[in-house]
């Protein structure tokens, strides 16, 4: 299955490492595009995951649009406070022939005045995708160390008890 990351901070690249390792194809889109080329150059996300070098096939992309493009799964890591902005970012990326089959937050906390979940701020955004949340106790250098961690996805969409 092919994936596409949506930020690049350290949970995002940690997750994009832990695709790969699961033989997925994956492509990393950090959300400035002087991030975009100073990793995609260097290899390593030296801002916010340093030490951990990123394999040649992991696709690093400045363009949104041309990120999602061959995607079935988007995972959205950023923050709580930024998750509306990024999913309307990529509600306006994705086109008619999009091949998205899912939509997972990443992002930790609720949103800044709504107090709704991640994958109630989504699905808002872009009400006509499925979404969920991926939640857990985990840290981000190790999955990038490909450690075990626990983690649930969650639905989105409330439950019905």
């Amino acid at each position: 299955m092919n994936f596409c990351v949506v930020g690049a901070g350290a949970w995002g690249t940690a997750f994009a490492l832990h695709l790969l390792r699961l033989g997925h194809a994956v492509v990393l889109v950090p959300r400035r595009a002087g991030q975009a080329d100073a990793i995609a150059v260097s290899r390593e996300n030296a801002d916010y995951l340093p030490g951990f070098a990123l394999p040649a096939d992991l696709q690093v992309m400045s363009d949104l649009e041309s990120g999602v493009a061959a995607a079935g799964v988007v995972l959205i890591a950023s923050p709580s406070h930024a998750l509306r902005e990024t999913g309307a970012r990529l509600q306006t990326a994705l086109g008619r022939g999009s091949r998205l089959r899912l939509i997972v937050s990443l992002a930790k906390g609720l949103e800044l005045g709504t107090h709704l979940r991640p994958s109630q701020v989504l699905a808002e955004v872009l009400p006509d995708h499925q979404v969920g949340a991926l939640t857990g106790p985990t840290n981000a250098a190790e999955v990038a160390h490909g450690l075990p961690a626990a983690m649930v996805l969650a639905a989105a969409r409330p439950n019905p008890w």
